[in-house]
């Protein structure tokens, strides 16, 4: 294995497969304007993992161990694994605009989302004709915006309280749980051609939903 207190990509798509990488130090994985770096590696440490870097790509593909969260504060962040952000917080930070994508055909994610801070944008990205779930919690007070033309799913038992407006810009996003549309009073607004379906048996959060 190999032992680094923080990773900078550079240049070109950088691809790192085979062992395990231990990050130390503060676990930022730098990744230069229009560079794209995939783990194929296991991805371990006890310090987190932070994305920096705008107009970038950070791709994590294997089933991580490291504890603590994972954290973009900028750029892509493709998590192609379901166990690809451990068993930490996914934290979307941003200091310049943050997307939360996977390319895979199903991709269940059941760690927290926190949509932290207030500037830039958050969005969450699943590619055509893909699935991505979110079972986890999603709390914070920035506003969510789902923009990839695939299908992105609401589910499992914890509440989202989220209390950011949720824009339905594109593709389609499913809700079965209880509150799934956050605390904000302000609802939801659906683009045109987007749309948001609801499973019955559940109690949905927001104050309805604006077609825009």
């Amino acid at each position: 294995g190999r032992t680094a207190a923080n990773v900078s990509v550079t240049t070109g798509t950088a691809t790192f497969s085979g062992g395990t990488l231990t990050l130390s130090g503060s676990g930022q994985v730098s990744v230069s304007s229009g560079v794209k770096a995939i783990f194929g590696s296991s991805i371990a440490g006890t310090v987190g993992l932070t994305k920096l870097g705008s107009g970038s790509e950070l791709v994590l593909q294997a089933a991580n161990t490291f504890s603590g969260n994972l954290t973009n504060t900028a750029g892509i962040l493709t998590l192609d694994n379901d166990q690809a952000a451990s068993s930490g917080s996914i934290v979307l930070n941003p200091s310049a605009a943050v997307q939360l994508h996977s390319s895979q055909n199903l991709t269940t994610l059941g760690n927290n989302i926190i949509l932290a801070g207030v500037s830039s944008t958050i969005d969450v990205v699943a590619d055509a004709s893909k699935t991505l779930v979110l079972d986890g919690a999603i709390s914070g007070p920035h506003p969510l915006r789902i923009s990839g033309a695939g299908t992105v799913r609401f589910e499992g038992t914890a509440l989202n309280t989220f209390a950011g407006a949720l824009t339905v810009a594109n593709g389609t996003v499913v809700v079965g749980k209880n509150q799934a549309l956050g605390a904000s009073s302000i609802g939801a607004t659906i683009s045109s051609g987007a749309t948001l379906a609801f499973e019955g048996g559940f109690e949905y959060g927001g104050a309805g939903a604006t077609s825009a």
